[in-house]
């Protein structure tokens, strides 16, 4: 059960000091590998922008033009697709991205023509798909940002949601690169690249140690690495980050099965 694409106290700890920085440094590996801009837009795109955006028009007249630009069918027509996650520069390659994918192409584009532009997480319904013997959660991120005169906008690329009737968090360019690692990491397990999925969710767990969705997918990823203990480990780190997270506590219960640990 992997979650790809939002802290509650701790409920769960198994282990002494000692023992939980020993398998925390076996888990996360050592140091950091150099991070890509997943922003980072290619000097024709940025002609482009500047081509078809002028830096005097309104806010609301540079919003409007950037819209038509990215996702009209005369133009650049890019569309929706659930299963890819990709930097801003592959997703204008491919025309297709997922809400990430696109979100992130957004946030470059407009902050180039000057608009003002942020991620953000929406807490919706949780929505399933299955994938050979894997069960994927997917979740939602939008972009918003001001306008003139205080006025707000939201680009959303899953209409069925109301954004204004759900709850809604405000997340960093570095807490997005977290998620955008945990995506990979992800698709990387269903796709049976275990050593890619480890390599990807530690960096998103580098960048965000208190995310419990990324040590859920470490779990699932470890425990087809065959490292049980620390598919376990990974599994009570992401429930003593949220005690709510039924996909970490789901896959526990199942490790537990499969270990004949039934007490």
């Amino acid at each position: 059960c992997c979650t790809a694409c939002v802290q509650e106290k701790e409920v769960l700890r198994e282990y002494d000091e000692i023992d939980e920085a020993s398998l925390l440094e076996e888990v996360l590996g050592e140091g950091m590998v150099p991070l890509p801009d997943i922003l980072d837009l290619s000097t024709e795109f940025t002609a482009l922008l500047d081509s078809r955006i002028a830096s005097k028009w309104s806010s609301r007249h540079k919003l409007d033009e950037l819209r038509k630009l990215l996702y009209g069918k005369d133009n650049l027509n890019i569309q929706y697709d659930a299963s890819n996650t990709l930097a801003a520069t592959e997703t204008l390659k491919v025309k297709s991205g997922n809400c990430l994918s696109l979100t992130g192409l957004f946030i470059a584009s407009a902050r180039h023509v000057g608009l003002d532009a942020h991620y953000r997480t929406v807490a919706v319904d949780p929505m399933w798909n299955h994938d050979g013997n894997t069960m994927i959660r997917y979740e939602h991120i939008i972009a918003t940002g001001t306008l003139a005169a205080g006025e707000t906008y939201v680009m959303d690329f899953l209409p069925e949601f109301v954004v204004e009737d759900m709850r809604t968090m405000l997340i960093t360019d570095e807490e997005a690169l977290s998620l955008y690692f945990n995506n990979l990491g992800a698709e990387a397990i269903v796709e049976q690249r275990i050593d890619d999925a480890i390599d990807n969710l530690r960096s998103a767990i580098k960048l965000q140690p208190d995310f419990p969705d990324a040590w859920n997918n470490m779990g699932a990823a470890m425990r087809r690495a065959g490292n049980y203990q620390l598919a376990e480990f990974s599994y009570l780190r992401a429930l003593s980050q949220q005690e709510s997270n039924y996909s970490a506590l789901g896959n526990l219960s199942q490790l537990y099965t499969y270990m004949g640990r039934t007490e």
